[in-house]
């Protein structure tokens, strides 16, 4: 049965007021001890190195140490359930991204309830998806790639992996062209990338922090991205919407915590994330890799959670979508 957005809001605000509220004196107290964020993915690549970035410009604000535990694995299953089992004290968060509004529909086995044992706190950014083929490609144009698409299954695009930001663009532009198209899901979009650069891949899906340099050095053309405005490393490549096609994703990373978590704690901790990542330190990083903030207070991070999670869940029941 379908979740409303409506719905799925109040769980989120409900969940943060689960667990009877802190003593005044413990809200003021708070953060007393080093805070630890829990990020999904190995050390390197973005979402590891802007969480490393804002460890000192958010310790800050806090006036305690930010610690960063990396535990990767199953689309950040593992990490979100390392938060959702921690005590709601206020020290332990967990960085989520796309895959996590996708996981309750496409993995009905998830170790935790996305909704009721998880709130999130923080928006931290969101990434431009391009849509590129090689140098060599015959396909100059996106109205060139539309025609090709025609051929049901003629068009093969490669992306990061099942479930992914750029995976969800192309089920939403096969939705609103009428085409289909073949995935080939890669084990990171290294792998796609370089397929691509290659010869052997004819369509890349992949964020342009991702094929920038390619395309920059020559031996990628990008003709489109799936973000709601233009990339700033390329600004003169259209949008998909701007091109008749209403498909607007990107991947992203957001800040949870375990479900009970204080409010007044979460409310201090979403002003801090959200100065830290105005911080020029921070920006100047965001700007050269080509993503995006967003200034969103508590209750607006969470009805974004909520509609991402509502979208995705519709795109994988319509699309039987599975992790491989």
């Amino acid at each position: 049965m379908a979740v409303t957005k409506r719905a799925l809001i109040a769980l989120a605000l409900a969940a943060a007021a689960a667990v009877p509220a802190a003593s005044a004196f413990a809200q003021e107290d708070w953060p007393s001890q080093p805070v630890k964020i829990i990020v999904p993915v190995a050390p390197g690549g973005t979402t590891d190195g802007i969480a490393r970035l804002l460890q000192e410009p958010l310790s800050q604000r806090l006036g305690q140490p930010v610690v960063i535990e990396n535990k990767p694995g199953s689309a950040g299953v593992v990490a979100t359930d390392a938060v959702a089992k921690a005590p709601a004290d206020g020290y332990t968060f967990g960085i989520v991204f796309t895959s996590h509004a996708a996981n309750p529909a496409m993995m009905p086995s998830l170790p935790y309830d996305t909704e009721k044992d998880l709130v999130p706190v923080a928006f931290m950014w969101r990434s431009v998806v391009s849509w590129s083929v090689p140098a060599s490609s015959p396909i100059q144009t996106f109205d060139d790639l539309v025609a090709a698409a025609q051929e049901p299954g003629a068009v093969i695009y490669g992306t990061g992996g099942v479930g992914q930001a750029s995976h969800f663009s192309a089920e939403l532009f096969e939705q609103a062209a009428g085409v289909e198209m073949t995935h080939a899901p890669y084990r990171g979009a290294a792998l796609a990338t370089a397929d691509a650069i290659a010869g052997q891949l004819p369509l890349l899906i992949v964020n342009t922090s991702t094929v920038g340099e390619h395309a920059r050095a020559g031996t990628m053309r990008i003709l489109a991205t799936a973000s709601p405005e233009r990339s700033k490393m390329f600004p003169d490549v259209p949008t998909l919407t701007e091109l008749g096609y209403p498909v607007s994703i990107g991947e992203f990373n957001v800040l949870v915590a375990p479900a009970g978590t204080d409010p007044a704690i979460l409310q201090k901790f979403n002003a801090a994330v959200r100065e830290a990542m105005a911080s020029d330190k921070v920006m100047d990083q965001l700007n050269a890799r080509d993503l995006v903030t967003q200034d969103y207070d508590l209750e607006e991070v969470q009805q974004f959670i909520a509609e991402e999670t509502e979208r995705m869940g519709k795109l994988v029941e319509d699309n039987d979508i599975r992790p491989q």
